[in-house]
């Protein structure tokens, strides 16, 4: 009887010391199993100047924060920009030479950020486009396996007085992700590791009137003198020819001083389709002087010739201009 009373003794202290192993072992191996250091990031957008379409490029002066808890980082030691314009296009200022203790027992570090920056710029719906510009951070040293970028309570604030001549500034968002290299950088035992990326997106859209009436207005008054090719008389020949290859070396003219001023892009912007629409159009008009110069020889009909130009006139310009509005709904929707 004693030996069965002693047994639920004997496994009720087995429990307790397995109880007691599993307390010293459950935290150790948690612990292991936080996963990466979270990094706080925020940047504060001081100001956005000299917007560079043709070098896709743009300055900007901003400040950056890094707030972490992890003592054994040190992420502001391999704080990187990741899209400087050339090798020495930023300049990167640490505010302090060590990082600060915060009185919740965090590390705090700042940078103050200035120069050149580098963001390819979308040109298709030019000139009615919407630029992002684009600042990209990155750690140097340890992969997504190691640090993680997050976005801090206010991530990213713009200053009030910034201004950027032809453009309207957005509100700006910053988003942390991973990146893939599609290499293992040499480093046979990485792999292909994922870098936390952090990517600050600054809406610019441009600001519409003013570029619009310095491009579309010329064109529009190149076609519609280009239209009164229908009005004048079939016998006056040299005028109407006179006028359709004025039309057309002005609308050459006009179209390489605009892309002048434009990056080389692989793909047709809205503003080369309506200049190619325009040429089609003074084309068209030229073809028509000739024929009508030469039915004028032939036929007396002088009146009834000249209506059936009012007419030809009226039905290509509108076709003309049907075919430039949807060219620009197709663009923009």
């Amino acid at each position: 009887m004693c030996r069965q009373k002693s047994r639920p003794a004997w496994l009720s202290a087995l429990l307790l010391a397995a109880m007691a192993m599993l307390a010293m072992i459950l935290p150790a191996h948690a612990g292991a199993e936080e996963g990466p250091a979270k990094v706080a990031i925020g940047v504060y957008i001081n100001d956005i100047y000299d917007l560079d379409l043709p070098d896709n490029s743009f300055n900007a002066d901003i400040y950056v924060w890094l707030r972490w808890s992890n003592p054994d980082i040190d992420p502001s030691a391999s704080f990187e920009v990741m899209n400087p314009f050339g090798f020495d296009g930023v300049v990167v200022e640490r505010l302090a030479e060590e990082p600060e203790d915060m009185p919740d027992g965090s590390k705090y570090a700042a940078f103050r950020i200035r120069g050149l920056w580098i963001s390819k710029m979308n040109l298709r719906e030019y000139p009615f486009d919407v630029q992002n510009l684009l600042l990209q951070f990155e750690d140097g040293a340890g992969d997504a396996s190691k640090i993680q970028f997050v976005p801090d309570t206010i991530p990213v604030a713009l200053d009030a007085n910034i201004s950027l001549p032809g453009f309207e500034i957005g509100q700006p968002i910053l988003v942390a992700a991973n990146y893939e290299y599609p290499t293992d950088f040499g480093d046979l035992s990485a792999g292909s590791p994922d870098y936390s990326r952090v990517t600050v997106t600054i809406p610019v859209d441009r600001d519409v009137l003013p570029l619009a009436i310095k491009i579309m207005l010329p064109v529009t008054i190149i076609i519609l003198l280009t239209a009164l090719i229908y009005v004048i008389p079939a016998r006056l020949e040299e005028a109407r020819t006179g006028i359709a290859v004025t039309a057309m070396l002005t609308l050459m003219a006009l179209q390489w001083t605009v892309t002048s001023n434009l990056p080389e892009v692989g793909y047709l912007m809205m503003i080369d389709v309506v200049y190619i629409l325009s040429m089609v159009y003074v084309l068209i008009a030229m073809v028509y002087t000739v024929i009508g110069s030469r039915r004028s020889a032939h036929e007396q009909a002088q009146e009834s010739l000249m209506r059936v130009d009012r007419r030809v006139g009226v039905a290509s310009l509108a076709i003309y201009a049907a075919a430039v509005v949807l060219t620009v709904l197709l663009y923009l929707l």
